[in-house]
């Protein structure tokens, strides 16, 4: 009876001990497989940020030769109806656009017009629009000379002084509008 105590515990032993190096093994190859996963995913958002960036840069180009966005960054005249329309056609063509701003050099919206999470497209009206003077994104822009272009640092997305929730990651592309070689404004794209 003794004897078979002694197989006991050692087959108790010897199994928990398997079980032990089992689980660490297991553990360690799901570490690994977690681990490549999370890298194969930031290379995936590295590439689609600068696919982000390449993509951008022309179009702000774009905006900022338009005559109509530089008449109406400096208010000498300029229909803001064409603008709004432009800036809307550019964010509904864009899917990878969640917002397009013309902002003045005091940081306060002119025009905007925005991607809801339901993929429709909305410009908002004058009495939500926001100064966004405060924000790291506009201070750098504005410094920004004639014909050169900026990228955000990646950040969450601020509403009314207020971190958007659900979460929303964003970049800035930025850009600064001319109106008789003189800086009037700013094209952001988020």
């Amino acid at each position: 009876m003794k004897r078979l105590w002694i197989v006991f515990w050692v087959g108790v032993i010897l199994a928990c001990g398997v079980f032990f190096v089992g689980s660490a093994m297991i553990s360690k190859d799901v570490q690994q497989i977690t681990l490549e996963m999370v890298l194969l995913q930031h290379k995936t958002t590295e590439q689609q940020i600068e696919e982000f960036k390449s993509s951008q840069v022309p179009l702000l180009k774009m905006l900022t030769r338009h005559p109509d966005v530089g008449q109406f960054a400096r208010r000498a005249s300029g229909d803001e109806a064409d603008i709004t329309k432009l800036f809307f056609h550019t964010v509904e063509a864009n899917p990878v656009i969640m917002q397009l701003r013309l902002i003045d050099l005091q940081g306060n919206e002119k025009i905007r017009v925005d991607r809801l999470r339901n993929g429709e497209v909305t410009v908002i009206p004058h009495n939500a629009l926001q100064n966004k003077a405060h924000r790291d994104y506009f201070q750098n822009f504005s410094r920004l000379k004639k014909g050169q272009w900026d990228f955000s640092d990646f950040d969450l997305n601020i509403e009314q002084k207020k971190i958007e929730i659900p979460f929303n990651p964003t970049l800035r592309a930025g850009i600064p509008v001319s109106c008789e070689d003189k800086i009037c404004g700013l094209i952001v794209i988020n």
